[in-house]
């Protein structure tokens, strides 16, 4: 399915047009040869690529964090902590920002036509192929030598965050993955509860397990995992976080908009 089709689908939209014509419109097969393009010829005017356009319009997505979600918020844990690397927590940091096409399962993917580097910078939408599901998206809205938080968009069968993060631990270094999140909807806590979970742990256990193959060490505790139930109190703290951060991308984008204009 090309990057049209996946967006419409995303944002909800039945236009009433199939994949295959939205291929024709991407790759420019509309008119045939010798025909005219009244568009540059005669108005003049430089149109935009329909995938060019359509990335544009995922990235105005707005984020879903864990209030807009039901059911009880989760947060879920995923660690190793690896002895004999020779990479300090940043320098592994720097191997999983750069690799994270790579670390990333087969069944959670970084679509390939989103962004041609696979390098995780602040701002950025993030495309994932989820099983069962189809093209959802994630933000970044924090980032720093050691961890990064991604906040899932409008659309994600799930509302909430994820956290990678890398800390020194004794003599070992952790790489961690924290997850907070509850279901969009009733139809998608029903898929968690049935078979969501277990392919959403099995996703993260195997993040942890190529991290500890790139770092060069080994973790002899294995991949440890765990898993609570928020309070209230606990999932409003939660919340307040994640609506700041978001708040905070927002007003260093608009900064960033200003200097340049």
């Amino acid at each position: 399915m090309s990057l049209g089709a996946r967006a419409i689908a995303l944002v909800g939209w039945d236009v009433g047009i199939s994949d295959a014509e939205l291929q024709m419109l991407s790759e420019g097969n509309v008119i045939g040869e010798g025909g005219v393009n009244a568009l540059t010829d005669v108005l003049h005017i430089q149109p935009t690529p329909l995938d060019d356009g359509l990335r544009a319009l995922s990235d105005l997505q707005p984020e879903q964090p864990p209030a807009q979600g039901i059911g009880s918020l989760k947060k879920k844990r995923f660690w190793a902590d690896i002895v004999d690397t020779p990479q300090s927590p940043e320098a592994l940091f720097v191997t999983f920002r750069e690799h994270f096409n790579d670390v990333t399962p087969v069944f959670v993917e970084v679509g390939p036509e989103a962004h041609e580097e696979s390098t995780i910078d602040e701002g950025r939408t993030i495309t994932l192929a989820l099983p069962m599901r189809g093209h959802v998206q994630v933000r970044v809205v924090e980032l720093d030598e050691r961890h990064v938080t991604l906040i899932t968009l409008t659309g994600h069968p799930l509302a909430g965050a994820v956290r990678f993060l890398c800390e020194q631990r004794g003599a070992a270094v952790r790489f961690q993955i924290e997850v907070f999140d509850r279901a969009a909807n009733l139809i998608d806590l029903i898929a968690m509860r049935t078979i969501g979970d277990f392919l959403q742990n099995r996703t993260w256990e195997k993040v942890v397990e190529k991290m500890i193959e790139r770092s060069g060490g080994n973790a002899p505790r294995g991949i440890e995992h765990d898993v609570e139930s928020m309070s209230d109190e606990e999932a409003t703290l939660i919340n307040t976080w994640l609506d700041d951060l978001v708040v905070e991308r927002m007003r260093a984008e608009n900064a960033e908009k200003i200097r340049e204009g």
